[in-house]
């Protein structure tokens, strides 16, 4: 069962293989509205214009926008490959 991990000054959980294997897996609706914010993100991030007076601005905008899209992929990834384990190789039912 997961527990509050303390070591550090984030919230995080220390999970069972198990538990973060199931984790990782989404919803039919979960996928549809990453996928979306992906979508959003993308292209906003592709008509980021560059600001020759100001070019710190848009490479902030940039790194922003390039941080959500590898998160909004990064999950999408982890559901993928937690799916095709799960398939592969079930989970044996855990008893306390």
């Amino acid at each position: 069962m997961a527990t509050l991990s303390l070591d550090n000054l984030f919230a995080s959980y220390v999970l069972a293989p198990s538990e973060e294997q199931v984790g990782k897996v989404l919803s039919s609706a979960q996928i549809y509205v990453i996928q979306n914010k992906l979508s959003q993100v993308a292209h906003q991030r592709i008509n980021v214009d560059f600001n020759t007076l100001d070019s710190g601005s848009s490479l902030k905008d940039s790194a922003w926008l390039d941080g959500q899209i590898l998160a909004y992929q990064g999950m999408l990834t982890d559901h993928e490959n937690a799916s095709r384990e799960l398939k592969e190789t079930p989970l044996k039912k855990v008893t306390n």
